[in-house]
């Protein structure tokens, strides 16, 4: 089972008609899904990200649907956990070893904190895990490292994960209306 966080650019700017745009890439997605046999158990909107839970281990076909899916930016494979300081800690220690046991020498930290009432600002934050990485002697590069552990905190829960992969963005097929040329 794979839990997928989505990220959407275009439809960010909608207005009052923004939910319509968000129901409009649920489908695409479900559609797509089903298209290529992928079975999806959760599908959700968690603030202004959508995340699913495939009901399958296979990362080449899941990435294949999304990327072909119009009107995602990016998405990437995540681990859901408690929005719990220390369990976040935990998982980013845990990448952080990972990155040391393949000599990574440096790494990043990409933080998001939709929920402004975590008791870590994200400043606090990546200072907390860059005392982790100095512990591993991972040296802590914003500018240059390919390296990038993203974390994001939304109102119910947290995500961490490594990449993120590139869609097509744009608007969601079938929300814009006909054009005669």
């Amino acid at each position: 089972m794979q839990k997928v966080i989505v990220h959407y650019s275009e439809i960010g700017l909608k207005g009052k008609n923004k939910p319509y745009f968000e129901k409009k890439l649920r489908n695409n997605i479900r559609e797509n899904s089903k298209k290529y046999n992928l079975e999806i158990n959760l599908l959700k909107m968690e603030g202004s990200r959508i995340t699913i839970d495939f009901n399958s281990d296979d990362r080449e076909k899941i990435s294949f649907v999304l990327k072909h899916t119009f009107g995602i930016k990016y998405f990437a494979f995540t681990t859901e956990i408690k929005k719990d300081f220390n369990s976040i800690l935990e998982i980013v220690k845990v990448k952080l070893e990972k990155l040391k046991q393949e000599k990574k020498e440096t790494v990043a930290f990409e933080i998001r904190r939709n929920d402004k009432n975590f008791p870590k600002n994200s400043i606090e934050l990546k200072a907390d895990f860059g005392e982790v990485a100095k512990e591993l002697a991972i040296k802590v590069d914003y500018k240059n490292s390919p390296n990038v552990i993203n974390l994001i905190i939304t109102m119910k829960s947290a995500f961490v994960f490594d990449e993120n992969i590139e869609g097509y963005a744009g608007l969601a097929v079938g929300s814009s209306g006909r054009v005669l040329v």
